[in-house]
């Protein structure tokens, strides 16, 4: 009965009109049903009001004990989904407590690529330094993707990788000569934040395009033959080879 009276008071007057004070609790996610988040700090009873925009999601996600003020949580939490909580707690006294509860990150996601291979075509005179654009990774978790590398495949060195948080690049650092080489079959391999790092890999080919900087080459350099005089029009008298 007090607290209903409670209530309509505090409709009526407002929360600004109480006295705040601010309280943080950090809960990790994934912990089993039932941890220990916090308590707060005041004599209660208290009324228990949720500040979010969904308010059934504190009631649903964990136990705030109205007589107590001991917080637990209710089932396991996804900081992906929902990263923190927000409430009021107020006592009968008219003490105003704001709880936020903030959702702590655990690499529970590996980096993922949105394909498993990908292919590019590359011209053999293409200058050193040269950037082309690759698919990056993508990683659920607040420490994202933190290096890639090229795991095999990177013949004779001739490829190195660049990235930032939004881009991958493949950086050509050597000469590429089709006639020797015409295709690179690469790994390259993306790591999160965690500790340890998970990781997953792509497969990259690398198709070295031909130019036509090679001219043909005759077998030899002369070419000596005898001719009939009486050989008829359109006869064969002399084959000679070339290669490119």
């Amino acid at each position: 009965m007090k607290f209903a009276a409670f209530w309509a008071i505090w409709a009526l007057l407002g929360p600004a009109t109480l006295a705040q004070a601010q309280t943080v609790f950090k809960v990790k996610e994934n912990v089993p049903k039932g941890t220990f988040v916090g308590q707060i700090e005041a004599t209660g009873p208290f009324l228990i009001v949720p500040l979010d925009q969904d308010q059934n999601g504190l009631e649903q996600d964990f136990l705030v004990n109205a007589n107590s003020g001991e917080i637990r949580t209710r089932t396991l939490l996804d900081r992906e989904s929902k990263d923190s909580y927000q409430f009021s707690a107020i006592s009968l006294n008219g003490q105003s407590i704001q709880v936020k509860i903030q959702v702590i990150d655990v690499n529970d996601n590996g980096p993922k690529f949105a394909q498993n291979h990908f292919d590019i075509d590359i011209p053999e005179n293409i200058p050193s330094g040269t950037h082309r654009k690759l698919p990056v990774a993508s990683d659920l978790d607040q420490d994202g993707i933190q290096r890639y590398e090229i795991a095999l495949g990177n013949t004779k060195d001739v490829f190195g990788i660049k990235h930032d948080s939004e881009s991958l690049d493949l950086v050509v650092r050597g000469q590429l000569d089709r006639e020797r080489l015409d295709n690179y079959e690469m790994v390259i391999v993306a790591y999160d934040g965690g500790d340890p790092p998970q990781s997953a890999s792509m497969t990259l080919t690398v198709h070295v395009q031909d130019l036509n900087d090679s001219p043909p080459v005759f077998s030899k350099q002369r070419y000596f033959t005898t001719v009939s005089e009486n050989l008829p029009i359109g006869s064969s008298v002399l084959k000679v080879y070339a290669n490119d």
